[in-house]
């Protein structure tokens, strides 16, 4: 009987072992490990054949809207803000001189709203910045352009309450 236990182990221990060889042949031969490096090869093959302007660039690069956006207020006001967007695109860096009339008025558009009085409060340009980068993003995916804009920066912003 000690011995038919004996045997009975030794007989499981090798077809473990025999199984254990079987799929470590496989995995590296034919399946996953064999896959996931044609995955890889696919992969690179795929980068290299993406063009250096949809590549995400490291530093972002910057476009001005100019000359600056003047628009009437619905108080009867008067903004007028000088505009830069910031993307890590070249393609659209491009898309946004390319679209420039169209955006531009999807920016006026996105501004409009707003109070003199209100305006000049800091969370309302933050609102407004906020704003001008939906509007944007908008304007350029409805165009056809792929990628979108990161960030807006007011680089002037004057409001004349009188008009």
């Amino acid at each position: 009987m000690k011995m038919s236990k004996i045997v009975g182990a030794a007989l499981a221990a090798a077809l473990v072992l025999a199984c254990s060889a079987a799929l470590g042949v496989w995995l590296t031969r034919d399946g996953l490990v064999a896959q996931v490096d044609r995955d890889a090869d696919a992969a690179v093959a795929d980068a290299d054949a993406v063009p250096d302007n949809l590549v995400r660039q490291n530093q972002p690069i910057y476009y001005t809207i100019d000359p600056p956006i003047v628009v009437n207020l619905h108080d009867g006001g008067i903004l007028q803000i000088g505009v830069s967007l910031s993307t890590h695109y070249a393609s659209v860096n491009e898309a946004l001189k390319n679209d420039d009339p169209a955006l531009r008025s999807a920016i006026l558009l996105s501004v409009s709203d707003v109070d003199a009085d209100t305006a000049e409060i800091d969370g309302t340009k933050q609102q407004l910045l906020a704003g001008i980068v939906k509007a944007v993003n908008h304007q350029i995916a409805e165009d056809g352009y792929k990628g979108a804009v990161d960030a807006a920066y007011f680089t002037s912003f004057v409001i004349d309450a009188d008009g």
